[in-house]
């Protein structure tokens, strides 16, 4: 879960709160005691997954520094504009029944 986790203190017990930004704005939301632990290792496997975004990312440009800068080349050889379900070229074969005619 994005955010961070939060206690505060209120003297005689503690609070438990997850702010995150959202639209540009912050959200602040109520964690109940019980679920604090959950929420704390929610929002440290989502630090992770965002780590390895990073990585993965950094990866990507450094193995294939020119590969969005290439333009996209058209494929020829294909007939007509757009796609077929039949994969080829003319009628489809064998594929339908005619159905008797009405007396």
């Amino acid at each position: 879960m994005d955010g961070t986790l939060s206690s505060i203190d209120l003297g005689t017990s503690v609070r438990y709160q997850l702010t995150r930004k959202e639209d540009g704005r912050t959200k602040t939301i109520y964690v109940p005691r019980h679920a604090a632990a959950e929420v704390a290792d929610w929002t440290g496997r989502w630090r992770q997954v965002r780590e390895l975004l990073k990585e993965l990312s950094a990866f990507s440009r450094r193995e294939f520094p020119g590969l969005l800068e290439r333009p996209a080349t058209k494929k020829s050889g294909r007939g007509g504009s757009g796609s077929s379900s039949s994969g080829g070229e003319g009628p489809r074969k064998g594929l339908t029944t005619k159905r008797p005619s009405r007396p």
